[in-house]
């Protein structure tokens, strides 16, 4: 599985392309910054249309959300549910 570091729609469509043209999987990573910044809706709207650009390429997606619980919930409400998380466990626990 090849692994591109994603962080606007361009670079969304370059790892789709090239994916699809190894016939190879990819895993695009969306750091925290990019999250933080986008915010979850608009990281989600952005995957989503370089997904329905490149529909025959195969990929999964991990978006980062650093140590910000609430970006954590947020990106969970906005189906996005293969996140990284740098907050220690106790953060989530209340």
């Amino acid at each position: 599985m090849d692994r591109a570091r994603v962080r606007d729609l361009a670079d969304c469509r370059a790892a789709l392309a090239a994916a699809r043209n190894a016939r190879r999987a990819a895993r695009l990573l969306v750091p925290a910054e990019v999250t933080a910044t986008l915010g979850p809706p608009a990281v989600r709207a952005m995957l989503d249309a370089a997904r329905g650009e490149t529909p025959d390429a195969a990929c999964d997606v991990v978006v980062d959300c650093g140590d910000s619980p609430g970006l954590v919930l947020n990106a969970l409400r906005h189906g996005l549910d293969r996140l990284s998380v740098a907050a220690p466990p106790e953060v989530f626990e209340r």
